[in-house]
C-alpha cells in the first residue's frame, strides 16, 4: 500500500493513467493544486485543497474553485493468503462531483455518472499498470519486488456543492 499511496499522492504523477488529465500543478507548502482536464473538445480546470495525507493510508480533498469535487483513496494492504504469496493492496477512490453546466445541458446526471465511472474505471486499472511498472524499476521510494496491486474499486456520488 506504501507504493501505491506514493505514487498516487505525488500529484503531478495522475496524468500517467488518467488519459483527460492535461496537468497537475502542487503547491506542497500549501496543499493547493491546479488541475486541467480536456473533455468533449472543451478545457475545464478547477483548484483543489488536500485537506488530509494519512501516510501510507489515505489521501482527501476538495475543490476550492472551478468544478466543485471532493474525494478520497484509501490504500490498504492485504495479508498474502499463502506463506510466501505475493503481499497485495487494494485501493478504493471515492470521489463526488458536480459535471460542469454545459455538460448537464447536453447528457442527462445518470449518463454523466456512468461515463464518469467508467472513466475513473480504466484510469484505475492504468494506475495499477504505473505501479506495478513502477515497482519492477524500483522507482518507488520502498520497492517491493513481492507486491501485488488488485484491481481498485470506485464510487461515484454526484452531488451539488
Amino acid at each position: 500500500a506504501a507504493d501505491a499511496y506514493e505514487i498516487y499522492s505525488d500529484l503531478s504523477n495522475h496524468p500517467l493513467w488518467s488519459l483527460w488529465l492535461l496537468r497537475v500543478e502542487e503547491d506542497e507548502a500549501t496543499r493547493i493544486s491546479k488541475w486541467s482536464i480536456r473533455a468533449l473538445t472543451y478545457t475545464f480546470s478547477w483548484t483543489a485543497e488536500t485537506m488530509e495525507r494519512s501516510m501510507p493510508s489515505r489521501i482527501a480533498w476538495r475543490s476550492t474553485s472551478g468544478i466543485p469535487n471532493s474525494g478520497n483513496a484509501t490504500f490498504t494492504d492485504l495479508p498474502g493468503e499463502l506463506p510466501g504469496a505475493p503481499r497485495a493492496c487494494r485501493m478504493t477512490l471515492q470521489v463526488s462531483f458536480q459535471a460542469p453546466r454545459l455538460i448537464r445541458r447536453v447528457f442527462a446526471t445518470g449518463k454523466v455518472n456512468r461515463f464518469v465511472q467508467g472513466v475513473l474505471e480504466r484510469d484505475l486499472v492504468r494506475f495499477r499498470d504505473v505501479v506495478l511498472q513502477q515497482i519492477s524499476e524500483g522507482s518507488v521510494g520502498r520497492r517491493r519486488q513481492d507486491s501485488e496491486v488488485l484491481p481498485p474499486r470506485t464510487e461515484i456520488v454526484n452531488s451539488p456543492h
